[in-house]
């Protein structure tokens, strides 16, 4: 009798732990399920491929339910990586992320990775510092990558340039029209098609003095075509020389040209360090500062929206007459407004200084000589 008591306690004690264990592995199964299902739900967003950085002020995502995990990697290296708690509605919203992404895009694009969750999005991010009134994929298929988009103003001798993001191979050509008494459009092939790099980006030297052609007379205006994109350029003539003539990175990261016509006023501006040394007032350090006030000229054509990327830009450089890159500039003051009036001209004023520590410089120049190689005989 003690040992069939004995027994059944025995047979209740094992059921007993066969029933708590599966009560657990049942209670295990639907928390896996239910984590997948929290998981699925979860939706953000990053919904293209393609977008601009300004696109990316702020990431939001929804059906969170607990702690979210949120990383971005650039070419496999964590940049940011963090943990959000969502909010009552199971929200999580990360702002400023477009600040991040833009310090590490050292061009014109870059190739990021976003893990929400364990789940990784490819993106590639294209610098935009000010906000573009489209979507990217839209926007670089059917545009140069210039806030201009469309239209600039420009002569004889200057240099000039065009970049595009290439979704696709496509013939890059010029549409130049001439004026001899009647107009002449002629087609000048640029590039074929075979010299566009897919899923980069071009550049295309669209200079004036590439498209002359006397025997169809004089060039007056030139449209460059790359797929659907346009860009044209009229030619003015009897512009004043340009003081200065600048080439700096725009909002996209390209290189553009701006030719400021306006007049310039140059400041030196000095900060003398003196003392008596050896029983004598002697100066012993002198800080020289030179610095350049230059307006725009009247803004015509597109070259407004050029003026205003030129504002933010970060990297300028003065050109020369043969379009090189002379000295780095930093511009320290402007005066960028405009009104919608009439009889308005848009015109803005910079205050740039060289970036070199003393920004002075003294430039040579050849004097002139009165007989030299150069001595007109014709009439000798």
């Amino acid at each position: 009798m003690r040992v069939f008591k004995k027994s059944r306690r025995l047979t209740a004690a094992v059921g007993g732990g066969i029933h708590r264990f599966y009560c657990l592995f049942m209670g295990f199964c639907i928390n896996v399920l239910l984590s997948k299902r929290k998981a699925m739900a979860i939706e953000h967003s990053i919904s293209n491929q393609y977008v601009f950085s300004s696109e990316l002020e702020d990431i939001l995502i929804t059906g969170v339910t607990s702690a979210l995990s949120f990383e971005v990697l650039l070419n496999g290296n964590s940049i940011f990586s963090s943990s959000f708690t969502p909010g009552v509605d199971g929200t999580v919203r990360i702002y400023d992320i477009s600040t991040l992404l833009s310090a590490y895009i050292t061009g014109v694009y870059g190739d990021f990775t976003f893990k929400i969750a364990g789940e990784e999005t490819q993106v590639r991010v294209f610098r935009s510092n000010a906000p573009v009134a489209s979507q990217a994929r839209f926007f670089l298929s059917s545009y140069f990558l210039s806030s201009a988009m469309a239209k600039k103003i420009t002569t004889l001798k200057r240099y000039e340039t065009l970049s595009f993001y290439a979704f696709e191979s496509c013939d890059v050509y010029v549409e130049a029209n001439y004026y001899d008494g009647r107009l002449v459009t002629k087609q000048n092939s640029l590039l074929s098609s075979t010299d566009v790099n897919v899923d980069d980006v071009n550049t295309v030297d669209v200079s004036s003095m590439n498209f002359l052609d006397y025997s169809l007379g004089e060039l007056i205006s030139y449209t460059v075509v790359a797929g659907r994109r346009r860009y044209t350029f009229e030619l003015h003539d009897g512009m004043p020389e340009a003081e200065p003539a600048l080439m700096f990175l725009n909002n996209f990261g390209v290189w553009e040209t701006i030719y400021l016509v306006g007049t310039r006023e140059a400041t030196t501006e000095t900060k003398r360090s003196l003392a008596y040394i050896n029983g004598k007032y002697t100066l012993y350090h002198l800080d020289e500062q030179k610095l350049y006030k230059s307006k725009t000229g009247v803004l015509l054509g597109g070259m407004l929206a050029i003026a205003e990327d030129l504002a933010r830009s970060k990297s300028i450089f003065t050109l020369d007459s043969h379009g090189d890159a002379v000295d780095e500039i930093v511009i320290t003051e402007g005066e960028f407004v405009h009104t919608n009036a009439d009889e308005a001209l848009p015109s803005f004023t910079i205050t740039y200084r060289r970036c070199r520590r003393c920004s002075a410089m003294v430039d040579v120049v050849r004097p002139p000589k009165l007989f030299d190689k150069t001595f007109d005989n014709t009439f000798d």
